[in-house]
């Protein structure tokens, strides 16, 4: 490990050389520069693992030489040896990316071991990210050769090490096309969304505003796989959300078997995907799914929000900025939507009507119909234009499925 002194004090600079000598490191290379301006010179001419400089020196002082280490060789770490009085000078330095702060007049070999173990453990977690950064580069271009025909699914699958006879979903999702956005830290959101559900997953950039995410799924009823995959877009946008402030414009979703053509099911897809007009996030989408399957009860958006991992306030706003109207009124049109449709379509009196739409009792249902329709639901039955059947499987059952969304 290199480690650079900087300090206008020789005297300082001595000490410091005879503690690091003494730690359990043995591999150590020691370097001294008087002021900012040396540092940056010996840094040029050699490769720095760490910096311990003070705060005030002349020509260039401390806080100078870490901001300019921070934004030309973010790779190395600094840390501050600071006085008693130094506190604000030394709170600006962290602020700057300053690793830590040692007191002078307090400096033991134990610190000084306690900062080389936090300097090797950076280092360590930087070369892991490094090299799993590369793997996902590599990964994600060996999986675009297979969808534009350069390579076989045998060579690719086994490469991606994708394997065995698992049903896998796929979710193919959308971003702003901005110039700063982190693939790697979308990919990482997104396998972290699907582990948390416990799954193997897979994820891949198309192009740093395309994303297609596969993971593994037992032979459970489309339904729960809707619900499961809206719950890991919902973790997968917010995120993204919080680290950068865009969110998912549009997204896909279908089953896919390990025998069948992928590259085909996803170019399908995306075909047939273009007929939807409306975009809603994906915790909206739950939220529409969870009240059209269980309007007969009690809906709870605090449940579909913890469900989905967002809060339930965030929740409320979004789905009223999206659809136009709160979720209870939203609710309430499902409900009422379904009471015309058995008012019309069947023979059950108006209190089971009302049971079976979801209202607490035959008299406040007759109130809410009325206001809503301009009719009570008995002159709705016998004078009102016919309304279809709803069908009660809102999720539908074809293969594949997808989400609204929009493509451009």
């Amino acid at each position: 490990m290199n480690i650079l002194i900087v300090d206008d004090d020789i005297l300082i600079r001595k000490w410091l050389k005879l503690l690091l000598e003494q730690t359990e490191e043995t591999d150590l290379s020691v370097f001294e520069a008087e002021d900012g301006i040396e540092a940056i010179e010996k840094c040029n001419q050699q490769e720095m693992d760490l910096v311990l400089t003070d705060i005030k020196m002349p020509r260039m002082d401390g806080i100078e030489l870490i901001d300019y280490l921070n934004k030309n060789k973010p790779q190395i770490k600094t840390s501050v040896l600071s006085s008693y009085d130094d506190f604000e000078y030394v709170r600006n330095m962290l602020k700057l990316g300053a690793l830590d702060y040692i007191l002078k007049a307090e400096l033991t070999i134990k610190d000084i071991d306690e900062l080389l173990k936090k300097v090797k453990s950076c280092m360590q977690k930087e070369h892991t990210l490094s090299e799993n950064t590369k793997d996902d580069i590599h990964l994600s271009s060996v999986f675009r050769d297979y969808l534009e025909g350069k390579i076989s699914k045998k060579s690719a699958f086994t490469e991606l090490s994708i394997e065995g006879e698992s049903f896998f979903s796929v979710i193919l999702f959308k971003l702003p096309n901005l110039p700063d956005i982190d693939i790697i830290k979308v990919l990482d959101y997104s396998r972290n969304a699907a582990n948390i559900q416990d799954k193997t997953a897979f994820c891949f950039s198309l192009s740093p505003s395309k994303y297609v995410l596969l993971y593994e799924i037992n032979n459970e009823s489309r339904e729960k796989q809707n619900d499961e995959c809206l719950r890991i877009l919902t973790r997968i946008d917010r995120d993204i959300y919080e680290h950068s402030s865009i969110k998912i414009l549009s997204s896909i979703n279908f089953a896919y078997r390990i025998e069948d053509d992928l590259r085909e099911k996803i170019r399908m897809s995306q075909v047939q995907s273009k007929s939807y007009k409306k975009s809603y996030s994906p915790a909206v989408i739950a939220s529409i799914n969870f009240a059209k399957k269980h309007y007969e009860s009690k809906v709870s958006l605090g449940k579909i929000a913890a469900e989905n991992y967002v809060n339930k306030s965030y929740l409320s706003q979004l789905f009223k900025k999206e659809v136009g109207i709160s979720f209870s009124s939203y609710v309430e049109q499902v409900r009422l939507q379904n009471a015309k449709s058995l008012l019309k379509n069947t023979d059950f009196s108006i209190s089971e009507i009302a049971v079976k739409s979801g209202f607490a009792n035959q008299n406040y249902f007759s109130k809410v119909f009325k206001k809503a329709v301009g009719l009570n639901p008995l002159s709705y039955k016998r004078y009102g234009p016919a309304e279809p059947v709803l069908i009660e499987d809102f999720s539908g059952t074809s293969e594949p499925e997808y989400l609204p969304s929009t493509q451009d």
